[in-house]
């Protein structure tokens, strides 16, 4: 079921149960919409961060003596959000 927070505990049937079927169809392009457009900021993200973990553009800006230290928080606190 979709944690969709507006629709309660009971998922979308519940909500729409005696809903008429062009209430339904108007409330699944929004819910799709708002997953479409989740999942594009997901990739996002996901490609910044192979951007920056694998490529030498943060190292260049880096002094030599910072660098290990500015890795090593970045990729923890990286680490922290994706576990969350």
């Amino acid at each position: 079921m979709l944690a969709v927070p507006e629709l309660g505990y009971y998922g979308i049937n519940a909500c729409l149960k005696d809903g008429e079927t062009s209430r339904r169809i108007a409330e699944a392009k929004r819910l799709t919409e708002r997953l479409v457009d989740h999942a594009h900021y997901l990739l996002d993200i996901s490609e910044n961060n192979a951007i920056v973990l694998y490529s030498d553009q943060l190292s260049k800006q880096i002094p030599r003596s910072y660098a290990a230290n500015a890795f090593n928080v970045f990729s923890g606190g990286a680490a922290s959000k994706s576990n969350s």
